[in-house]
């Protein structure tokens, strides 16, 4: 039996391009899941828009953790979702937060390589943002370890 992460894996290796529906809130992740699309993705500034946030991780973590958690609830196919920044200041932090998106089956993720500072976006240092990256994935590995996670990091 495959599982969503490894389905999810698939969808990239595909003549076809992987299309991800980007969603917002239960109702769009449904319309896009009925349109046929075989990923959904979300949109952190849609979101946090909804729930009356500026967009930059200006919405608290367990705000978006809810609604990611109802989407993922409401659909069949995988679920990646847009992590900002990582929400977190600290490796461990950015990685708690991983661990709990993996916990309810969130199979990808992505991390932007820009930060929101006094409403404006700048865009992070690259040999920076690459050592974030990295720092990140060995932690997330040690943490694999750890625990019975079955993904790729």
């Amino acid at each position: 039996m495959t599982t969503r992460f490894e389905e999810f894996k698939k969808l990239h290796y595909n003549e076809i391009p992987l299309l991800l529906g980007n969603v917002w809130n239960v109702q769009s992740a449904l319309q896009y899941e009925k349109l046929g699309f075989k990923a959904l993705g979300t949109s952190s500034a849609t979101i946090a828009s909804d729930l009356g946030y500026e967009d930059g991780e200006n919405m608290p973590f367990e705000d978006y953790f809810f609604m990611i958690r109802r989407i993922k609830s409401a659909v069949k196919i995988p679920l990646s979702i847009d992590l900002e920044a990582g929400y977190g200041d600290t490796v461990e932090e950015i990685v708690a937060n991983i661990l709990r998106l993996h916990e309810i089956g969130i199979v990808g993720i992505n991390i932007e390589d820009s930060v929101v500072i006094n409403s404006k976006r700048e865009i992070t240092e690259t040999e920076s943002f690459a050592d974030k990256i990295k720092i990140n994935r060995r932690k997330l590995k040690k943490e694999r370890h750890r625990h019975v996670y079955k993904c790729t990091f």
